[in-house]
C-alpha cells in the first residue's frame, strides 16, 4: 500500500487529496470507518494522516484509491479523539491477514537497507537479496498457486482491489517526435542533484492518482520497474521487467487506453517516491534501474508479429501455471515452466490464521472443526484446480480468492478455533516470476534467455 497526499488551497479553504495505492483487496482487512475496528487499511491510512494533517484538526479530506475518488471524509472520522492505538488490530486475534507489506518484494527490502545502504556509499553497484522468513506449519491437504503484482491479458481484470477503475481519456497513443532517432538523455533537476532520464519520443497517457498527463515511455519504464521489482535484484532480472513492462504499455497505448498507476495496469514510482523508498541509496538504485531501461530500450515481446500479453507476478511455487486455470483463456507462449530458481525461497511461504466463522462468511457455507477439506484435482503448474469443503466445491483459484489466500498452492491445518493455512508463492503464477528471474539471472542466464523461458515461442522486437 502506498500513501501520498497534496493539499490545494481555493480561496480561505484548505482541500486535501489523499492518494491510496492499493496493491491487493485484501490490504482493506474488514475496515469499516463508522465502528472503529483497527484493520490494517485503516490503521495505515490514521498513521499517515496523524504524521501528516494532525495540526488540520476536523477538516475534510478527498480520499483517492487507485486514481478512482471514493468521496470526502471527515478528518475527525479518521482520527477520533478516543483513538486508542491506532496500531492495535482489534480483529488480530481471529485473522492474520497481510500484514504490513503490499507486496512480497517490500518485505524483502526492508530486510536489506542496511546493506543496500553500505552498497551505495561505496558506489558499488551490487545486488543486495534477502530472503525474509516466514512461519512454519504443518502440511495436511496439500495444495499451490499465486497472485502478485500483475495484470490480467486482454481484458485487464488483472486489478486486486475493490476499486473500478476507469480510463478517464484515452486520446493520443503512441505519439513520436522528431526527434525519436536521438536515444538521448535530458535531465531533472532536484533539490540535490539532476536526475537523468531517458527520452524516446514515443508518449503514452498516464492517470497519477487522478491527474492524467503525457510521459515519455522510457521514463514511464523507469518509474514501474522501479516500483514493480525490487532495484536490489540483478540488472538481467531488471532488463526482463523493463521488457515487459514496455510491452505491457505500448499494447495498451496503441489500443487507447490511459495507464492507471495501479495494479489494475502498472504500479509507477515518481522520482520523489523512489527518493523516500531508497533513501540514501537513491543514486546507486536509480542508476541501476535506469542503466537495465535504457540497454533495453524501445525492446518488446512479440508473437506472430503481435505484442504478447505480458503478465508476470511476484514468487512461484515452482513453477508458473497456465492461465486457464485464472482467466478461461489460453496463450501459447503462456505456460506451466520450471521456476525452480525461486521454488524454496523462504519469502514465498506465508502462513495465515482464519476463523471458523471467517472461513464460514467468507466461503457461505458452514465450516467447523469437523469440515473435511479434501484436493480433488491439481494443475499442471502443481496448484489446486478443485478443492472439496464439506459438500460444497470450489474452483482453486475462486477458493483462493473468497480467502484472501497468496497462492493456490497451500496447505490447511485445522485448530480448535480455525484454519491455519500456509501457502507457497505470491501472485496468479502465469508468466515471469520476479523471483524466478532474479534467480535466474544469478545462475547466468541473461535477459533474453530468462524471457525465452517464461515466454515460450515469443520474439524479441521493436516498438
Amino acid at each position: 500500500m502506498q500513501i501520498t497526499h497534496n493539499i490545494q488551497k481555493i480561496g480561505s479553504k484548505e482541500n486535501i487529496y489523499i492518494y491510496v495505492t492499493i496493491e491487493d483487496v485484501y490490504e482493506f482487512g474488514d475496515e469499516n470507518f463508522s465502528d472503529g475496528k483497527y484493520t490494517n487499511f485503516l490503521s495505515r491510512l490514521r498513521k499517515y494522516v496523524k504524521k501528516n494533517f494532525n495540526e488540520l484538526g476536523k477538516a475534510s479530506v478527498v480520499l483517492v484509491i487507485n486514481g478512482v475518488v471514493i468521496g470526502t471524509v471527515a478528518m475527525s472520522a479518521i482520527l477520533p479523539k478516543t483513538e486508542g492505538n491506532i496500531d492495535n488490530n482489534t480483529n488480530a486475534g481471529k485473522v492474520s491477514i497481510y500484514k504490513e507489506e503490499s507486496k512480497v518484494e517490500d518485505k524483502e527490502e526492508m530486510a536489506s537497507q542496511k546493506e543496500e545502504k553500505t552498497a551505495a556509499e561505496e558506489e558499488s553497484k551490487k545486488e543486495v537479496i534477502a530472503n525474509t522468513s516466514s512461519s512454519n506449519t504443518k502440511k495436511t491437504n496439500n495444495t499451490k498457486t499465486t497472485n502478485s503484482s500483475t495484470k490480467k491479458p486482454t481484458t485487464s481484470t488483472n486489478k486486486k482491489t475493490n476499486a473500478t477503475a476507469t480510463n478517464k481519456t484515452n486520446t493520443s497513443t503512441t505519439n513520436k517526435d522528431t526527434n525519436k532517432n536521438s536515444s538521448t538523455t535530458s535531465s531533472t533537476s532536484t533539490k540535490e542533484q539532476k536526475v537523468e532520464t531517458i527520452k524516446s519520443g514515443i508518449y503514452i497517457n498516464l492517470n497519477n492518482n487522478g491527474v492524467i498527463s503525457k510521459i515519455d515511455i522510457e521514463e514511464y519504464i523507469i518509474g514501474v520497474v522501479a516500483a514493480e521489482m525490487p532495484a536490489s535484484f540483478h540488472t538481467e532480472a531488471l532488463k526482463a521487467q523493463a521488457i515487459l513492462a514496455r510491452t505491457y504499455a505500448i499494447k495498451k497505448a496503441k489500443a487507447g487506453v490511459t495507464l492507471l498507476n495501479s495494479t489494475y495496469h502498472q504500479v509507477y514510482n515518481t522520482v520523489d517516491q523512489m527518493k523516500k523508498k531508497w533513501g540514501t541509496s537513491f543514486n546507486a538504485y536509480y542508476n541501476k534501474v535506469k542503466n537495465a531501461v535504457e540497454s533495453t530500450e524501445g525492446k518488446v515481446l512479440t508473437y506472430n508479429g503481435g505484442y504478447i500479453e505480458a503478465v508476470y507476478y511476484a514468487i512461484s511455487n515452482g513453477s508458473s501455471e497456465l492461465p486457464k486455470y485464472v482467466w478461461n483463456s489460453t496463450y501459447p507462449y503462456l505456460q506451466a515452466v520450471s521456476s525452480k530458481w525461486d521454488q524454496d525461497l523462504s519469502v514465498g511461504k506465508y502462513t495465515v490464521k482464519l476463523s471458523y466463522e471467517k472461513v464460514s462468511k467468507k466461503l457461505g457455507i458452514d465450516v467447523n472443526k469437523e469440515t473435511e477439506f479434501n484436493v480433488l484435482s491439481k494443475t499442471e503448474g502443481n496448484r489446486i484446480a478443485e478443492i472439496k469443503v464439506g459438500d460444497m466445491t470450489f474452483e482453486g483459484n475462486k477458493f483462493r480468492s473468497k480467502l484472501g489466500l497468496r497462492s493456490t498452492d497451500f496447505e490447511i491445518t485445522k485448530t480448535d478455533v480455525g484454519l491455519t493455512i500456509t501457502t507457497h508463492g505470491y501472485g496468479h503464477g502465469i508468466g515471469m516470476s520476479q523471483y524466478g528471474a532474479n534467480g535466474a539471472a544469478k545462475a547466468g542466464y541473461t535477459y533474453k534467455q530468462i524471457l525465452n523461458h517464461y515466454y515460450p515461442g515469443t520474439t524479441l522486437g521493436n516498438i
